[in-house]
């Protein structure tokens, strides 16, 4: 059986794209050509598939026609249903079957590589991504543009439209180092790439790219971008930086932050870092990287700096000019709300003084700089202006649990300020109209009532129907019987 090879290239793809499109292709390959795929060969600027043994024909189908009762009359002649079945199935009535009360038709399955060309066309059209676009008036929609098709079953081209674009049998190579290079057969495609500087392989990626960190010494992986970095390098080159020593006097968090979330590094001990680099002279790389990264340490101290000359006083203070939702109040009303929420709870001094503290940093420079720090950056400057470390570690927590698994607040006082935000922010929204419906949720209404829900179960905190308010409370009594599986009285 021949060998096939499809590849879409496109313009760079974001990894979240490369991982929908992973997801997709194994039941795209199924739906369309009938197999599963022999291989999956996804990065920044392709998505391909190799089915090593292509059907030449499609399954026969068995499809089912009317009852047996409407489709012969009373002397066992066919009346115009079963007449009318065997012609739309393209089979003469005597070859028509009986069984279980209705006539079947065995229909031949159609020529998969005589259809080839229109298959991998829906085979690209098939593919759906959280966010697409349109780049011209072909009308189709792709995460990002779609720049070339290669598809070549064995040594023979397949001449694919889509969008404007006829595959032919080239690809292209690193886009540095590389241009058009002709495949010339569908098994020649790994090889093809790779001596045009490309490692088509995902997994092969990731394998190097850890091979060479832990050549580094010890690294670590806080944020887990190493899942997004396989998906940013077509040939993964793992390189170290280092910034001054000045900038280890920022909070540790701060500076793995800056490295992880703005610029995909990876922490090493000291003042060192690795990245991956994907072609470049390596000097030049390593010190646009450093400069890169020092320029946001710089900004990073600069807030931070800034922010403790103010205290966390000075920020309870500028709560009352910052809005927390439209509709309903500045951050000193949610900060009201949520002390006497805690309060409701049964919350002890430590939990009151938690809520009263705990949105002082969305006033802080630093979280603006820096918005997945909230809550760490208040716990940071609580500790440092002296308060319990009870009431810090509240702070820290206050978001948990923040995923579907995450972990909770390990402290009482953060149970309770953390069921106490989700119970406001459900509350408001709820005040507001803004209910999710279908799949809408902008606000994560219910990823928090699954939180509150699991700091209910798990946690410990009792939570009366009353503090919710009956629509709220229905809400939540939902997510709840979905959790345990079971009715909720």
């Amino acid at each position: 059986m021949p060998t096939l090879l499809f590849e879409i290239g496109c313009e760079e793809l974001p990894a979240s794209a490369c991982r929908e499109a992973t997801l997709q292709l194994p039941e795209l390959c199924r739906r369309h050509l009938g197999t599963e795929p022999s291989g999956l060969y996804v990065g920044p600027r392709r998505l391909a598939v190799l089915v090593a043994e292509l059907l030449e024909r499609a399954p026969d189908e068995r499809r089912r026609g009317p009852a047996e009762r409407i489709a012969f009359d009373d002397e066992g002649r066919p009346t115009k249903a079963a007449e009318g079945f065997a012609r739309g199935q393209g089979v003469p009535v005597c070859e028509l079957e009986r069984s279980e009360g209705h006539l079947w038709a065995t229909v031949r399955g159609e020529s998969i590589v005589a259809t080839l060309p229109g298959r991998l066309a829906a085979f690209v059209r098939g593919l759906s991504f959280g966010k697409s676009m349109r780049w011209d008036d072909g009308g189709l929609r792709f995460s990002r543009p779609v720049r070339w098709l290669c598809a070549k079953l064995d040594a023979e081209t397949i001449p694919v439209e889509l969008a404007g674009l006829t595959a032919g049998g080239h690809t292209y190579g690193h886009r540095f180092t590389s241009g058009a290079v002709e495949v010339p057969t569908a098994r020649a495609y790994l090889e093809t790439l790779r001596a045009a500087g490309v490692e088509p392989d995902s997994a092969e990626r990731r394998r190097r790219i850890i091979e060479a960190l832990d050549a580094t010494g010890e690294w670590s992986d806080p944020a887990g971008v190493l899942r997004e970095v396989v998906h940013l390098v077509e040939s993964p080159r793992v390189q170290e930086g280092s910034y001054a020593e000045r900038f280890r006097e920022l909070p540790e968090r701060v500076v793995v932050t800056a490295m992880q979330s703005h610029q995909r590094y990876f922490p090493l001990p000291g003042n060192r870092f690795a990245f991956v680099a994907n072609g470049g002279d390596p000097e030049v790389v390593r010190a646009g990287n450093e400069r890169v990264l020092e320029g946001r340490l710089d900004d990073a101290a600069f807030t931070y700096e800034r922010d403790l000359a103010v205290g966390i006083d000075g920020l309870l203070a500028r709560l009352p000019a910052i809005t927390f939702v439209a509709g309903a109040g500045s951050y000193a009303d949610k900060t009201e709300r949520l002390v006497a929420l805690v309060s409701e709870l049964g919350g002890g001094e430590e939990a009151v003084q938690a809520a009263r503290l705990a949105k002082a940093d969305q006033a802080a420079e630093l979280v603006r700089e820096f918005p997945e720090l909230e809550g760490h950056v208040g716990a940071l400057y609580a500790r440092l202006a002296g308060q319990p470390e009870a009431v810090c570690a509240a702070l820290d927590e206050q978001y948990l649990p923040d995923a579907a698994g995450g972990p909770l607040p390990e402290t009482e006082a953060g149970r309770l300020l953390a069921a106490a935000d989700k119970i406001d922010a459900l509350r408001i929204a709820f005040g507001l109209g803004q209910r999710p419906s279908g799949s809408r949720d902008p606000h994560g209404l219910r990823r928090a009532a699954i939180g509150l829900c699991r700091l209910a179960w798990e946690g410990g905190v009792s939570v009366p129907t009353a503090v919710l308010g009956d629509e709220v409370a229905d809400f939540v009594e939902e997510r709840y019987e979905g959790l345990l599986d079971v009715p909720v009285e």
